[in-house]
């Protein structure tokens, strides 16, 4: 079995730690900079590909319909914001939304915005609107059980926190750009082996990455991973 530990430990051998850890709550140096980058690293990961093993399929919580609607059709608040249909609820468990699917049809991805909403009580609340009913979502799940992780994207948390690891515990500026370029390949590397084993995952990239250049070739990526590991 691989726990967080096992993760961590990898990480400060590849920055050249002489010590290992065998707690987060440990009162060290290692162990507090893997415990505050640790879960921001894995979700960051968790996001910049539509890795395989994090696919996950929902029936989205409707919140709200437009008025007219089979749902509403008195037009009763909540209303959903202009011009969509139908505003749903964004899972707890939800890291990045892949697609918006009509429920039991091959047919093409339906359109969608994420935005945020006020609920009954006055909360701000995350919001996934389209104008599909009985909408479903595929989107990456936040995995936090390394088990559960391919190998390659385990090497790829490894490296992203070591990159983040290595100025605190080192202040060797050599070994952190070493760090950096290793993370920014070994996760160039895990996406090109997922993206092979799953070809789907190549597709329907979401608005919001291809706006900031964040598309599928090589450069583009290089320039997403940067983002999230400098």
């Amino acid at each position: 079995m691989t726990s967080q530990i096992d993760i961590c430990n990898r990480a400060l051998s590849m920055i050249g730690a002489k010590t290992t850890i065998s707690d987060l709550s440990e009162i060290s140096a290692a162990a507090q900079l893997c415990n505050l980058h640790y879960d921001n690293t894995r979700t960051s990961v968790l996001r910049v590909h539509n890795w395989s093993f994090a696919r996950r399929q929902a029936t989205l919580a409707l919140y709200a319909a437009a008025a007219g609607t089979p749902e509403n059709a008195a037009g009763t608040t909540p209303l959903p914001m202009v011009p969509w249909l139908y505003e749903y609820a964004y899972p707890v468990d939800c890291l990045r939304v892949r697609s918006v699917y009509q429920p039991n049809s091959q047919a093409a991805p339906i359109p969608f915005i994420i935005s945020s909403d006020v609920d009954s009580g006055g909360n701000d609340i995350k919001v996934i609107l389209t104008n599909q009913p009985q909408a479903i979502l595929i989107y990456t799940k936040d995995i936090a059980n390394p088990d559960l992780w391919d190998n390659e994207f385990a090497d790829a948390m490894v490296a992203s926190l070591a990159s983040d690891l290595a100025i605190p515990l080192t202040g060797d500026k050599a070994i952190a750009d070493g760090c950096f370029k290793a993370a920014n390949a070994t996760v160039l590397q895990a996406r090109t082996t997922d993206s092979t084993e799953t070809p789907s995952n190549r597709e329907n990239i979401p608005d919001w990455v291809a706006v900031r250049g964040y598309a599928t070739s090589s450069s583009a990526d290089s320039g997403f991973i940067n983002s999230v590991l400098g």
